[in-house]
């Protein structure tokens, strides 16, 4: 790990720990605001000795990664890449990462287990693979190049690395970004990059110089991990600038969101005929806990027997608490449901005269797929047992009455806020 222009960061090969431990600290403050990749260099790992704080790290952030705490998952994955380079533990953070939506970070932490699958198992290959295609399909793969090894190189005036033989590569969100080299003598020089999802971008940077030299400068040796083809930088911003080469800070999250979702519903088990309408519910949701309700208003098609035709109108509430692990969920509900029924080729009467409330106790669960940082798509089934079974008579002869149950599907879009 020790390398880099002696002339800017002031510091030789012969660096204690304490340094080496200095300078892995800001390199992955610089991962996460940009994450650079070296367009010449292969994936180094680093050879530090593990050290039981590393493992101890990595299960925490596993375990929350399970239990779908993502934001402590991203902490304690953080803090294990503090002790040690691993590309596994790169590829499950960039899992988290785009799990979040963070589609730009989570590009730059899975290429490194990408190019380096070799550490991977079978399982975490396949997985790893999978969400590189989905991020990658929506960040652009943008290259550096500059005329002069060492200078400073911002990415909208975020500091994301120096420039080295080859140039660096790394990934950015679509849109518009301006490319700044900065370099002591030399004037500064910029380049507007318009970047586009799955795209690849090119900036070729050139400094000149203030005044013309009066010797030709040495050149600076190429970082001592740099050998092969392609592959990661593992270059340490300048140690004299910390602040410029860490993420800036952010607001604390709060530990709750508001889940709102709207979609169709059908229900069966309400009137002779499956009963359909639209739905729309609102939760409050903690990290692994939700609670809120749901409404709904539904409409049957006429159906009944020995020439009689039973249509029904249900106007549908619940109120329910879930679990959430990772893209499951599973809830404990409550609902009422008032059901109004009516003749369409014979007169008929329920048995609440016109009305007839169904209360239930049941189940529900299903799925929600992320499509973004802020939105999902949810399937939800249910079941439940009616405390009161509604029915429909035409004259003395019943014409249906429920079984009992009350079951259902339901697809919403879901924005959390």
């Amino acid at each position: 790990m020790c390398h880099g222009d002696s002339s800017s960061m002031g510091a030789s090969c012969s660096a204690d720990e304490a340094m080496i431990l200095i300078r892995r600290t800001l390199l992955l403050g610089a991962l996460l605001v940009a994450s650079p990749v070296r367009a010449e260099d292969p994936p180094a790992v680093t050879t530090a000795p593990t050290t039981p704080d590393f493992a101890a790290h990595v299960q925490a952030g596993d375990r929350a990664r399970a239990q779908g705490r993502w934001t402590e998952a991203v902490l304690a994955y953080v803090e294990a890449l503090k002790l040690k380079d691993d590309p596994a533990v790169y590829g499950r953070l960039g899992l988290v990462l785009a799990r979040l939506g963070e589609n730009r970070r989570a590009a730059n932490m899975l290429v490194r287990a990408v190019e380096d699958q070799a550490v991977l198992t079978p399982a975490e290959r396949a997985e790893v693979s999978k969400a590189w295609e989905i991020v990658r399909a929506r960040v652009c793969r943008l290259t550096i190049t500059v005329n002069q090894m060492g200078a400073d190189l911002f990415v909208d005036d975020v500091l994301v690395d120096e420039a080295s033989p080859g140039g660096i590569v790394l990934f950015v969100d679509p849109g518009e970004h301006v490319v700044t080299a900065r370099l002591k003598g030399f004037h500064e020089a910029s380049a507007n990059v318009v970047a586009e999802k799955a795209g690849v971008a090119t900036a070729a940077l050139e400094l000149r110089p203030l005044e013309p030299p009066a010797a030709p400068s040495p050149s600076v040796p190429p970082s001592s991990s740099a050998s092969g083809s392609q592959g990661m930088a593992t270059d340490v911003p300048k140690a004299e600038r910390p602040e410029a080469a860490m993420p800036k800070p952010t607001a604390t999250p709060r530990p709750w969101r508001i889940v709102v979702g709207a979609g169709p519903a059908v229900l069966w088990g309400l009137a002779p005929s499956p009963v359909v309408g639209p739905s729309v519910s609102v939760s409050v949701r903690w990290e692994v806990v939700s609670v809120g309700g749901s409404a709904r208003a539904m409409w049957s098609l006429p159906v009944g027997r020995d020439g009689t035709a039973i249509a029904a109108v249900a106007y549908n509430g619940t109120a329910h608490g879930c679990g959430h692990w990772g893209l499951l969920f599973a809830c404990a509900l409550f609902q009422v449901a008032a059901v109004e029924f009516g003749p369409r080729t014979a007169a008929v009467r329920d048995h609440s005269i016109g009305v007839v409330a169904v209360p239930a106790l049941g189940l529900s669960g299903g799925l929600e797929v992320p499509q973004g940082s802020r939105i999902q798509a949810r399937l939800r089934g249910e079941l439940s047992s009616a405390l009161r079974r509604p029915g429909a008579e035409v004259g003395d002869r019943s014409a249906w009455e429920s079984a009992g149950f009350v079951g259902g599907v339901t697809i919403e879009g879901v924005a959390a806020f």
